[in-house]
């Protein structure tokens, strides 16, 4: 589609020759040339695109593009095939979630409230996403057809019936420009199919990770990224303000000769690269010198590739050993859960076994109480047709699987903290050791002030101790009134207890040392009053006052 190669020379001298004034690069940033293309044996429309950039920083680049766009929505059976398999899913998976919501809202007799408590599993709310992400895909797919078909009633007009333009000039600008408009809109639509069809694929992954969850150790990756969620945050909070500086810093160092660094997305773009590894010191070099560049690269790499990145893997491992010292010695292998559930579905096939299905919900509708113990024979009486070694294994597993949830698994930040207190506490008992070590030789060197000094300091620990264990019963107080998630709650009440209980002993420990220091003075002191003043001579042959009879102390 074209007009005549010597009037379009000449419309391009007059509009855009060297005397004209139509470009201003203190206003215009980009300029952008395109021209319509048509393969009619592949039934594809594309547009070529030759673009001339000029950044701020001074730089000057061009970029040629070639977008093109199929007209026929499906090429083949399959492709819409597929897609009616993804609808099929996707409404399989919308009526399921609605029949959840519904009992939620049935139990907490309202809408909102059962909405809510639905929403408080992390699962359902990417459930929730997923039939969003899903609806939003096909109203994008939807308004992409709608445009393909615009373009193909573009070109079955009157204009292009010949694939030439018919009509005077301003007929021709007037359906090129009405092509150029659908098509390019087409174009843009068909870009953003693209995307949402990437982040529907996102979403499916988080789905997938679902799956996971209910597998012990495939859970530990998502659980790991979940404990360390908030540390990553804030971590990924300095990392931002460190990386907008450098990405500054580099715009204005390198954006003159570079392309990279011209604007301040293509220079953050280039940062994450070179955190990566991919950067090209030469032209770094070239374009502001030997010493600037050396110093903002290697001080980038430094702080951000070297310490921000490392303490991002310091955090995630750490989150790591916490999650997998949670998971049980008796947490099945992936194998051992396929062979599993293999066993249980020809078992209740040959009618051996019952379905574990209808083992909860006959538990469900019994509403058992949780503190009653059940045993195999009980167990066979609220579930009617569970055999006996059904019923043993369900309650051998049941038992593991309490044990490996009351098991608190701790962080290697937390196991230091807790070494910490273990090494005060021990260095409080051999302080209180060395006391009454030296308040004994004292006494049975009848050195009494020693004795009051060592007095003075096992009250001042007693005090210590008695100020310790008030301000650590606040602290209990206040954390027990807030809210904790089950199952911790039982564990942390447990521990807590604990720790009370090892301090009083400590109180306690501190009180015995002074009682048997009192007892120990209080049988040497007979002694002491029993010394019998005697006179000693001089060396020039007086005599001396004898010493005071010493009293008990």
């Amino acid at each position: 589609y074209s007009e005549g190669w010597n009037s379009t020379m000449a419309r391009l001298d007059r509009d855009i020759g060297p005397g004209s004034d139509w470009l201003d690069k203190r206003v215009v940033h980009t300029l952008q040339v395109s021209a319509p293309l048509y393969n009619p044996e592949l039934n594809v429309l594309g547009i070529v695109y030759a673009e001339f950039f000029f950044a701020r920083s001074g730089l000057q680049w061009t970029r040629v593009l070639a977008p093109s766009l199929t007209l026929s929505t499906y090429s083949h059976w399959g492709q819409a095939a597929a897609d009616i398999i993804v609808l099929l899913l996707l409404l399989n998976l919308a009526v399921v979630e609605l029949q959840e919501l519904r009992d939620a809202a049935k139990e907490q007799k309202s809408l909102v409230a059962g909405f809510r408590l639905h929403m408080r599993n992390r699962w359902n709310v990417v459930d929730f996403v997923s039939i969003l992400g899903g609806a939003a895909m096909y109203f994008v797919w939807y308004s992409q057809w709608q445009r393909i078909a615009d373009v193909r009633e573009e070109l079955l007009s009157t204009p292009f019936e010949s694939r030439l333009l018919k009509g005077d000039q301003d007929q021709r600008i007037q359906a090129m420009g009405g092509l150029m408009a659908a098509l390019e809109s087409a174009i843009e639509g068909s870009l953003s199919a693209r995307a949402w069809r990437v982040l529907y694929i996102v979403i499916i992954t988080l789905r997938v990770f679902k799956a996971f969850h209910a597998q012990a150790r495939l859970s530990v990756l998502t659980q790991t990224l979940s404990e360390a969620l908030v540390d990553v945050a804030h971590l990924m909070c300095i990392f931002a303000v460190v990386v907008a500086a450098y990405c500054i810093s580099g715009m204005l160092l390198f954006g003159h000769a570079l392309e990279d660094f011209a604007t301040l997305d293509r220079v953050a773009n280039k940062c994450w690269r070179i955190i990566l590894g991919d950067f090209d010191y030469p032209e770094l070099r070239d374009a502001s010198g030997h010493l600037t560049s050396a110093m903002w690269l290697s001080t980038f790499c430094l702080v951000n590739a070297v310490v921000l990145f490392n303490m991002l893997l310091a955090i995630i491992m750490d989150c790591y050993t916490q999650v997998k010292g949670s998971v049980g010695s008796s947490a099945e292998t992936l194998t051992q859960q396929a062979a599993e559930t293999f066993r249980r579905w020809r078992g209740a096939q040959q009618g051996l076994r019952l379905p574990v299905q209808v083992v909860l919900k006959s538990l469900l509708e019994r509403k058992l109480d949780p503190s009653q113990r059940l045993t195999i024979e009980g167990f066979c009486q609220h579930v009617p047709g569970l055999p006996d070694d059904q019923a043993g294994r369900l309650l051998s597993g049941a038992l593991l699987d309490s044990d490996d949830a009351a098991r608190m698994s701790q962080s290697l930040a937390a196991a230091i903290g807790l070494i910490g207190n273990v090494d005060a506490r021990v260095r409080a008992i051999h302080r209180c050791l060395n006391t009454l070590v030296k308040v004994k030789s004292a006494v049975m060197g009848r050195d009494m002030g020693a004795v009051e000094k060592e007095l003075l300091r096992v009250n001042d620990n007693e005090q210590l101790s008695q100020s310790c264990l008030s301000a650590f019963d606040l602290e209990v107080k206040k954390q027990l009134q807030e809210p904790t998630p089950e199952p911790q709650a039982e564990y942390a009440t447990s521990v807590v207890a604990e720790l009370q209980a090892d301090m009083r002993t400590m109180k306690q420990d501190v009180k015995e040392i002074k009682d048997s220091i009192q007892q120990l003075l209080s049988s040497v002191a007979p002694a002491h009053r029993a010394v019998t003043p005697r006179t000693t001579r001089t060396n020039t042959g007086g005599q001396r006052a004898a010493p005071k009879t010493l009293g008990p102390c």
